[in-house]
Parts: C-alpha cells; structure tokens; sequence
C-alpha cells in the first residue's frame, strides 16, 4: 500500500522535516506542561523556588508586623479612627 512517490530523494526529505517538526511539537507540548521540570528527577531544566519561597515568607512577616503595628496604634480600638485613615 506504500505510495510511489518520485523523485525519491525529495520525498525523503520531506518526510525527515515533517516527522521532525511533528516530533518537535510533542516535545515541546510536553516541556510546556511542566515547563521547569520541578517533579521530574532527571530533568536538566530545574530550577530552585527558594527565592519564591523567601519572597513568600517576608510578604508574610511583613503582614504580621504591619498587623502588630495597627493593632497597636492610638485609637486602634476605635472604629470611628480606623475608618478616618
């Protein structure tokens, strides 16, 4: 059932790009999934999220200093004065 196609070099050219370009968008579909291997044991690409964590984790001392900062401020206990800031 194979097709006869001639000229037979150029055929096989085509064939080689297009098998590459398909194989190429699976690759890619599968690193786009998961884009920085985070999971993956042997992945080349990973990447530490520690700067996102440390990020995370001064954003929320912040709050609770700023929490500590409001609940301790003149007139805290009164609503009147929190809705005038």
């Amino acid at each position: 059932m194979a097709a006869r196609i001639e000229p037979f070099y150029e055929s096989l050219f085509f064939l080689v790009v297009v098998s590459y370009l398909l194989l190429f968008l699976l690759f890619l579909i599968g690193d786009l999934d998961n884009p920085f291997g985070y999971y993956e044991q042997e992945s080349s690409e990973d990447v530490s999220l520690k700067p996102l964590e440390d990020a995370l984790t001064d954003l929320q001392d912040r709050l609770v200093k700023e929490r500590q900062r409001v609940a301790l401020s003149p007139g805290a206990s009164d609503p009147a004065a929190r809705d005038a800031h």
